[in-house]
């Protein structure tokens, strides 16, 4: 049944026993839009059929002028000429079994070499402002010899049988080179114009036994506490949130957060939901939604730039998505996207290129996150070296989560975690619409970082028409001839405010030219605005890059969202000459600002950190005029 003459795929899904094998014509393209415009052109097939499988570099970013290593990969796509359901088990009978010689055997990057670039991303990047994680690969080649169809298709066979509790298991052969892998992270998936992101973030390390069932329960007990991993999670949920603000305006959900288990990990996750409109079109959303923060980092446009700066090597495919696209059993389109993690990238002769990372934040521990590429490269490499495993190891390969899956300390534990959240991004957002906002139009300066896009979100959900513009695209020449705006927002972004960067100084105009307009600013506009004042700002001596902290907000206790190294120090001199500004202040900080016509913020009212955020976004555009 399979063979080198014609590229195909085998699909496996959640563990289903329905498996999907396509076969077809494989198609290559520059860019998404060419991608788009051929799929444009394709006959509509009938209800349960699929069209293409796509499969798109990491350096496919340069399309968002991220800075990005490119060694000329393309675009990938299978269009599907063939396909066929077949059971788990009658494709166990069909896949052949090899025992993989393997030479060769390399990291790019020494145990002891990642542990220093897991140092230097937490005290020269996140201490310094340039983002709050980021996700650096640690990459593994070698080559297996005498290698042919049989050896990559016993690999595959071997994660069906051992690996579980991943999104998609899967091979594509494009014809040149074989992807073979058990991702556990779906990217983004369109169904029934309903938009579902995943965010999966926090490891912990499944060990081979354990005594007792409550040794079990509690090391997990541990892990769902462990403040570090807790709020790793927090702040993927947020960047996926920037996307999902970005591509869906109809209300939306969060569910969770979920336990997810594998073979030799577990992870938590939450589950996003949006609604598309009807007109948008699927390939546009999925170039929306491009990339993942849980495998780059956040902000997501510094992220591209620290990987650059400490990745040696393209990361070819990896931490991009494979995309399937097709029609449901009721004839809809649906796009479903898994996250390329956890892949084998073998070529023709056997040269294998396999690519693993961890997320690495202001509390990470060197050695603890060299242990989490190890552990998440396990399945796979097990899968690939065809390692027999002994009686502890299969004990360890099976579900633990039955141990506990009645146990309501779990429950509340999980469901603890959200008490101190948004509130507004769990409901429908829909019904905040206000009459006295409709037709108000916002201008929101993005200063490098999305989260304009989630205050974009909130202003719309209220009524206001709302433009982003990017403070590198802004040009200050036609700023005051741009259409007349009802209300502006400076927005964050990653950097140093004290920097006599080019863009500092565009915020500062642009701060000077609505000083006498309704406005607001946030973060690093916050930090600019108290420069324009004469305030200093300073760098903290403990970084709050995804903290949550309550404050005195006006005579309001209120818990917000920080992700900042600097802060404005309070100047009592510089203060009595600014007239009829208020301030908050914590520890001689000014965590935020009121004048008449404005209000300023050193924290993230948008994020999902911030428990009434959206209560006091409300509550400061009715005090600045809004009534």
């Amino acid at each position: 049944m399979f063979s080198t003459k014609k590229p195909f795929a085998i699909i496996q899904k959640l563990d289903s026993d329905q498996i999907t094998y396509l076969e077809g014509d494989v198609l290559k393209f520059e860019s998404l839009e060419e991608l788009k415009k051929h799929h444009s052109k394709l006959d509509r097939k009938e209800p349960g059929s699929y069209s293409l499988l796509s499969l798109f570099p990491f350096s496919q970013a340069k399309e968002y002028n991220y800075k990005v290593k490119d060694n000329g990969n393309k675009i990938i796509s299978l269009s599907v000429t063939k396909q066929l359901t077949l059971s788990a088990g009658e494709l166990n009978e069909l896949l052949p079994q090899r025992n993989n010689k393997v030479d060769k055997l390399n990291f790019e990057l020494s145990d002891e070499a990642y542990e220093k670039v897991v140092k230097d991303i937490i005290e020269k990047e996140i201490s310094d402002g340039e983002g709050c994680n980021f996700v650096i690969k640690r990459k593994l080649s070698c080559l297996i010899e005498d290698f042919g169809l049989d050896n990559a298709l016993s690999i595959l066979k071997n994660l069906l049988s051992k690996d579980f509790g991943t999104y998609w298991k899967f091979i594509f052969y494009t014809g040149e080179k074989y992807f073979i892998g058990s991702t556990p992270e779906r990217h983004i998936e369109i169904v029934d114009l309903k938009v579902k992101m995943n965010p999966i973030s926090g490891t912990y390390f499944k060990k081979e036994s354990y005594e007792t069932n409550r040794q079990f329960k509690n090391e997990l007990i541990d892990f769902l506490t462990d403040s570090k991993e807790v709020n790793e999670l927090f702040m993927v949920l947020d960047e996926e949130l920037k996307i999902m603000s970005r591509i869906t305006r109809k209300g939306g959900m969060i569910v969770g957060p979920l336990i997810k288990e594998m073979s030799k990990v577990i992870h938590t996750e939450y589950v996003l939901m949006g609604i598309m409109s009807a007109e948008q079109n699927y390939i546009d959303i999925l170039g929306q939604s491009f990339f993942a923060p849980t495998v780059t980092g956040s902000p997501i446009e510094n992220a591209f730039k620290i990987i650059d700066k400490y990745e040696i090597s393209d990361r070819n495919y990896y931490s991009s998505a494979l995309a399937l696209q097709g029609y449901d059993g009721n004839g809809r389109e649906f796009l479903d996207s898994p996250i390329l993690i956890r892949t084998l990238e073998i070529d023709g002769k056997g040269n294998v290129d396999f690519s693993v990372g961890a997320t690495l934040v202001k509390d990470s521990v060197p050695a603890t996150e060299l242990k989490e590429t190890k552990y998440k490269s396990m399945a796979v490499m097990n899968a690939l070296l065809n390692k027999g495993e002994d009686e502890l190891a299969k004990k360890a390969n099976r579900s633990l989560m039955s141990r506990v899956a009645n146990d309501d300390e779990i429950s509340i534990l999980l469901q603890d975690r959200n008490q101190d959240l948004s509130k507004f991004w769990f409901f429908n957002q829909e019904r905040e619409k206000k009459d006295k906002y409709i037709n108000k139009k916002a201008l929101i300066i993005n200063n490098g970082d999305d989260f304009a896009h989630m205050v974009s979100f909130m202003l719309y959900s209220l009524g206001f028409k709302v433009t982003v513009e990017h403070i590198e695209k802004l040009d200050m020449g036609s700023f005051e001839r741009l259409p007349g705006f009802d209300f502006y927002l400076v927005g964050p972004g990653p950097g140093d405010p004290n920097d006599d960067t080019e863009k500092n100084k565009k915020i500062f105009e642009v701060i000077q030219k609505v000083m006498d307009k309704k406005f607001m600013a946030i973060c690093f506009g916050h930090q600019i605005l108290s420069r324009y004042f004469g305030f200093d700002v300073d760098k903290l001596d403990k970084i709050l890059q995804g903290e949550a902290l309550e404050i005195d907000y006006f005579g309001s206790k209120q818990k917000f969202g920080f992700y900042n190294t600097f802060m404005p120090t309070f100047n009592a001199k510089i203060a009595s000459n600014l007239k009829g500004i208020t301030y908050a202040l914590q520890d001689s900080h000014v965590m935020a600002m009121r004048g008449k016509n404005f209000a300023s913020f050193q924290f993230h009212l948008e994020s999902i950190l911030s428990k009434n955020g959206f209560d006091i976004l409300k509550l400061e555009l009715e005090r600045i005029g809004f009534e």
